[in-house]
């Protein structure tokens, strides 16, 4: 997959990372041995030599549905069709890097004439 973003300070690769217009290329493969467990591996790299490299371990448990079923090899093509996957999170890149600016508080006190109390 490729990806490009514009702006002065985009952190493509963490909020420390911030660059101006970066790009990268990223690639994901996935191994699903049984319908409740997901194993994948992913490289990302971008502009100026910046790259990631992800493992992970999905954990895909289905209230209501017996363990059984979960753990069987043959209802992995079932969940590979369009309508197995009905169920399914949509997948999306939610990490946005925004510019913190911290704001000035400006306080000001009047006095009010008269006593105390009125």
């Amino acid at each position: 997959m490729y990806e490009q973003y514009y702006g002065d300070e985009v952190g493509l690769f963490g909020k420390d990372k911030r660059q101006k217009d970066p790009h990268a290329i990223s690639a994901e493969v996935n191994y699903t041995p049984v319908p409740l467990l997901t194993l994948s591996a992913g490289h990302k790299q971008g502009k100026s030599g910046e790259n990631d490299t992800r493992f992970g371990l999905e954990v895909n448990y289905r209230i209501g549905e017996p363990l059984e079923k979960q753990l069987d090899t043959d209802s992995i093509r079932e969940r590979r069709m369009l309508a197995g996957s009905r169920y399914d999170l949509v997948e999306r890149n939610n990490n946005i890097v925004l510019e913190y600016r911290k704001s000035e508080v400006i306080r000001i006190a009047l006095n009010r004439p008269g006593n105390p109390g009125d």
